[in-house]
């Protein structure tokens, strides 16, 4: 069997920065079976989850770091075993050497004799799947929603992905079972906004300025975190956004830390230019009202990451459209892609 690295099972750390999602955490079902946190990338769904965990201390939990590796059937049951073992000792080890063995059935051979150790101990267990999107295999999928059903009431399972996972939603949410929190569930309000850039990020944003902020991000956690970034080695005089009249509004991190590549992936995603040292530039041009931005492709952000020893310094800047305007976000290749196109990519 592959051997994983301890950090695959260790929960990430608190941020100082971290806003307590209250409004979230108080809308999870305590009784529920499944509690799935479907978004895409930098709307927080790890940092919820670490939260959620956190409220329960005394309660054991598995956190599983999923990874592209773990994508096949072996594979990902090795991983969330070995993470379950790690968590309670006394549960998986009949499962662990199923999986080592070299015919398997994985529901009858590893994920019965799992079910079983659970119930026996009693365990009060959270299994917390994170990244399941990386995960495409039909047979996992659908051996994981076999322990979904069939996992004693105790254990509660939580998963974090980018989309729906191949799991029997309808049958959970009709039962009861089912706990989701979606995009539009995860985005910041105004006050949420004040408390993370004013309060945590110590930005002197006035109430119509966040207020524009948020409307123009819709919202979106990352956004919000590249606009403190911004503001953050500018003089405050200089900083305010525009108004809201204005047709953009530009994120500029010209003199902050270099961007990590998370960041600059959430930078492409939001639609923007990217200022390099030297000012090589390269725009992706957002679409205007009324234009066709499925029919064409849109040139794609590019960065280089600074050269150490120069200190060179990575600037960012996301020009966000006029107001009322939706955000679209890109694929790989840099192309605008309808929700429908996205949908279906995912479930392949």
């Amino acid at each position: 069997m592959p051997a994983h690295c301890a950090t695959k099972f260790d929960p990430p750390r608190s941020r100082p920065q971290h806003l307590l999602r209250r409004r979230q955490l108080a809308a999870i079902d305590p009784h529920a079976r499944l509690l799935l946190v479907c978004a895409s990338a930098g709307y927080g769904k790890t940092t919820l989850l670490r939260q959620w965990i956190a409220r329960d201390a005394g309660r054991p939990t598995a956190w599983i770091q999923l990874a592209p590796e773990d994508d096949g059937l072996f594979a990902f049951w090795i991983a969330v075993v070995s993470g379950i073992a790690g968590a309670c000792p006394q549960v998986g080890r009949r499962s662990l050497g199923a999986l080592a063995g070299p015919f398997v059935d994985v529901q009858h051979d590893v994920l019965v004799p799992l079910v079983d150790d659970l119930g026996a101990h009693g365990v009060a267990l959270d299994l917390v799947l994170d990244d399941l999107h990386l995960v495409s295999d039909a047979a996992a999928h659908g051996t994981l929603a076999w322990l979904v059903e069939k996992a004693p009431a105790d254990v509660r399972i939580a998963i974090a992905t980018r989309h729906a996972p191949g799991l029997p939603l309808g049958r959970l949410r009709a039962r009861g079972d089912l706990t989701e929190l979606r995009a539009a569930d995860l985005r910041f309000d105004d006050g949420e906004a004040r408390c993370l850039l004013n309060e945590r990020l110590g930005r002197d944003l006035s109430p119509d300025e966040l207020a524009a902020l948020v409307r123009r991000t819709e919202g979106w956690p990352a956004g919000l975190y590249l606009a403190a970034l911004s503001l953050r080695a500018v003089d405050a005089s200089a900083a305010r956004l525009p108004a809201p009249s204005s047709r953009a509004l530009t994120i500029s991190s010209d003199g902050c830390e270099p961007l990590s590549e998370r960041e600059l992936e959430v930078l492409r995603l939001l639609g923007g230019t990217l200022s390099l040292p030297g000012d090589r530039r390269r725009a992706v041009r957002r679409p205007q009202h009324g234009e066709d931005a499925h029919a064409r492709d849109l040139p794609q952000a590019r960065h280089r990451q600074p050269r150490r020893g120069r200190g060179a310094r990575a600037q960012a800047a996301a020009v966000v459209s006029a107001p009322g305007t939706p955000i679209t976000p890109r694929d790989h290749r840099g192309r605008c892609s309808p929700p429908r196109a996205r949908w279906r990519r995912g479930r392949r």
